[in-house]
């Protein structure tokens, strides 16, 4: 019996589940070219791709629907329109500290 080949991937999650992906890499007169294993791992990746973007948006709605209705303390950071105050105060003060621009004094030659 030959023995197979295939890309495998495990994802193990925060709660102990696990998700396996696999996919069988088609060798040609006994090896594996280089398009075959590409697009094997292209395969594994476009599905490990869709496994996680279910969990995000699982996870998203989970904490939409727990938050609904309740309101949330303010984090205690200024507004975006402070901070933007602040950069503008000290980009003044960067200005007036800028020195001169005049040429020096010419020496005379003696």
């Amino acid at each position: 019996m030959a023995a197979s080949s295939a890309i495998n991937l495990t994802i193990n999650f925060l709660d102990g589940t696990k998700e396996a992906i696999s996919q069988p890499i088609k060798p040609e007169n006994g090896e594996i070219s280089y398009p075959d294993l590409l697009s094997s791992i292209n395969t594994v990746q476009a599905q490990c791709n869709q496994v996680l973007t279910k969990v995000i948006e699982d996870e998203k709605a989970k904490r939409a629907n727990s938050n609904s209705g309740v309101e949330m303390p303010d984090s205690g950071r200024p507004d975006d329109d402070e901070e933007d105050d602040d950069d503008e105060e000290e980009d003044d003060e960067e200005d007036k500290e800028e020195p001169s621009k005049e040429p020096p004094e010419k020496k005379p030659k003696t």
